[in-house]
């Protein structure tokens, strides 16, 4: 019954840690960009190193304006040693570029916009939405919460994007 396991999951969620992209959103005021440039930096990556990756450059640039000025080699440094920090450096470069030539350097509200984004996934971009823009109607979906919502009977899908869109009808 999904009323009585979310009553459930309410319930011990409370018990973990924050991660570190809603540790972000909560301290830096829900600001998109901060949300979104510390979800890509999470993935495939233990929140320990995010957090101190994420720190460091945002102590080097707050905005994609910034992050702009910022020579590739000197993000690299910035974000070592989260996985692919070289690919990361270079998607967070384009991303920076594409809001700014496209966005007037705003993270867009919109979804499909945010796929739109150098290396941003439909992970990310429902992040950045739930946590960035306020949006709740979206449910960030990773192979944890695939094979979970698949064992429990609630959806039965073979992929991560089928169990976020099946989950978002159900709730």
């Amino acid at each position: 019954d999904v009323p009585i396991a979310m009553n459930i999951l309410a319930r011990e969620t409370k018990k973990l840690p924050l991660p570190i992209v809603s540790e972000y959103a909560i301290k830096e005021g829900k600001d998109p960009f901060k949300v979104l440039i510390s979800t890509v930096l999470s993935l495939r990556t233990k929140d320990s190193t995010t957090s101190k990756a994420t720190d460091r450059l945002f102590a080097l640039a707050n905005n994609p304006k910034e992050m702009m000025q910022l020579p590739i080699n000197q993000i690299e440094k910035a974000i070592y040693p989260v996985g692919f920090y070289k690919v990361k450096s270079k998607n967070i470069k384009e991303i920076c570029k594409t809001l700014i030539n496209n966005y007037n350097g705003k993270v867009p509200d919109d979804f499909n916009e945010l796929l739109k984004l150098k290396g941003v996934g439909k992970k990310t971009a429902s992040i950045t939405m739930v946590y960035g823009h306020n949006k709740p109607d979206f449910i960030p979906c990773d192979v944890h919460v695939h094979v979970i919502a698949n064992r429990l009977g609630w959806v039965k899908t073979k992929h991560p994007d089928n169990t976020m869109y099946e989950l978002m009808n159900i709730i």
